[in-house]
This record gives structure tokens, C-alpha cells and sequence, in this order.
């Protein structure tokens, strides 16, 4: 039986323990790990709609991580959800969000080598336009609206969960899931969809994500909400190849 010393301690434990593993506070179920529900915002405090994210390409927000940067992108056509035949690893996906389905986020940590964006350059990012690459069949292939990292040249189409399409990725992008609220045209943050890499994450880049985000806890899960910011302007240098 466990006394009373014996409980305080458990707890003293369990305490330092979480302070020390914030993610340990996300639930999982099944594919889905769930995280704080954050609204998504504009730069100037409004709330992120339909119409903001129609009229742009691409934004960067940070989700479930204060310094983990995501893709949050309008597709501008519906984006089913898929299944487990179609995704790498095997997981589903619940599809696109918004009034027409084409709203879709991702995080925008490359799967190979971690890469992601900085305020001073990025070296994966969405491109709408046509883009020429190397297939899994390492065979010559051309499309748009895709995610590209110019690290290694890994590419993924964000219409159908984050797919690796070509390059060294060994896995999908990890997906945000999108709460939307069709009564006032809010979109919400509230989990992860598919293999995860933060921990790896953080252990490679600690010192640097430390300087870049002027922050000790690169742990600390976001919280209420999560400015976006217009993917054209995150970076200084966006590195397209």
C-alpha cells in the first residue's frame, strides 16, 4: 500500500517529470495525438478566415510546439481525405478543412533531414507553380501545388496527406488537424495526424532553435493561439530549386 510519504513523492516525481516533458500532456488515439486548441490568428490579432487564406499562397504558423513552424495552405480545391493504402507511414487522413474542404496544414519539418523554416532562410516550402522532380520510380516528373525542400530534394503533395512524391523522405509529413467553425469562419489547431519527429527535432537543433526563437523551454506547447504569418515574408530567403 502506498502511504502518504510514498504518495507526496510520486506526485513531487510525476510533477518534475511533466514540467520537464510537456508533450507527455498530448493524448493519442489511434493516428491522432491531440494537443492544445489554438486559434489560428493574423499578424494583426484577427482571427485567420476563409477569405485570408484564399487570397494568399501559403502561410507559416507554429503548432503543437512554440517552435515547431507548420505549412497552413488553401488549396483551393477540396482535399479528400485519404486512407491507409494511400499514406507513408500507414495512417489516415482526415482530409481538408474550411466551407470548401481545401484548407490543409502540415508541419514544415522536412522528414529526411529535419530541415524547416527560419526567419533567415527556408529551404522547404510550398510551391504553387508547376516544379519539375525525381519521382519514387526516380523517374522525371513535373506538378503543382506542392511542398518542396531543396535540402535533399524531397517533395510532397499536401492534397493527398502529405505523400512523399519523390526524394529521400522516408515518411509523410506530419498533418495538423484543423478544427473549423463554419459559424464564425475560425479555424483551430488541435492535434497531429501521422508520424511525429519533434523529439528528434529538438535533439539535433536545440542550441539553434534556442537562438532562433530567444527561448530556453523548446518544449513549451503553444497555447490559445498561433499568429500565421504569409510564407513569402517568415523568411528572408526562400530557397527554391
Amino acid at each position: 500500500m502506498l502511504n502518504r510519504r510514498g504518495f507526496l513523492k510520486t506526485c513531487m516525481t510525476t510533477a518534475t517529470f511533466v514540467s520537464a516533458n510537456p508533450s507527455v500532456l498530448a493524448s493519442q488515439t489511434g493516428n491522432f495525438t491531440s494537443y492544445n486548441k489554438v486559434m489560428i490568428t493574423q499578424e494583426n490579432g484577427l482571427p485567420v478566415n476563409s477569405s485570408v487564406l484564399h487570397n494568399n499562397k501559403s502561410f507559416i504558423f507554429h503548432y503543437p510546439y512554440v517552435t515547431t513552424p507548420c505549412f497552413l495552405i488553401d488549396l483551393k480545391k477540396p482535399a479528400p481525405k485519404s486512407g491507409d493504402e494511400q499514406q507513408q507511414p500507414t495512417h489516415s487522413w482526415p482530409g481538408g478543412s474550411g466551407p470548401n474542404k481545401s484548407i490543409v496544414a502540415f508541419s514544415a519539418i522536412c522528414t529526411h533531414k529535419l530541415s524547416y523554416p527560419t526567419r533567415s532562410a527556408s529551404f522547404i516550402n510550398f510551391r504553387n507553380e508547376k516544379i519539375s522532380f525525381r519521382n519514387n520510380q526516380n523517374e522525371s516528373d513535373t506538378g503543382t501545388q506542392l511542398i518542396h525542400c531543396c535540402s535533399e530534394r524531397s517533395v510532397y503533395d499536401p492534397s493527398k496527406g502529405g505523400k512523399v512524391m519523390g526524394g529521400p523522405a522516408p515518411v509523410a509529413l506530419t498533418a495538423i488537424v484543423l478544427e473549423y467553425d463554419s459559424a464564425t469562419d475560425q479555424f483551430f489547431a488541435t492535434g497531429t495526424s501521422g508520424t511525429e519527429q519533434y523529439q528528434q527535432f529538438f535533439k539535433k537543433f536545440s542550441y539553434r532553435i534556442k537562438l532562433d526563437y530567444q527561448i530556453e523551454n523548446i518544449e513549451q506547447l503553444i497555447e490559445k493561439y498561433s499568429i500565421a504569418y504569409p510564407a513569402d515574408t517568415f523568411s528572408t530567403n526562400r530557397i527554391q530549386c
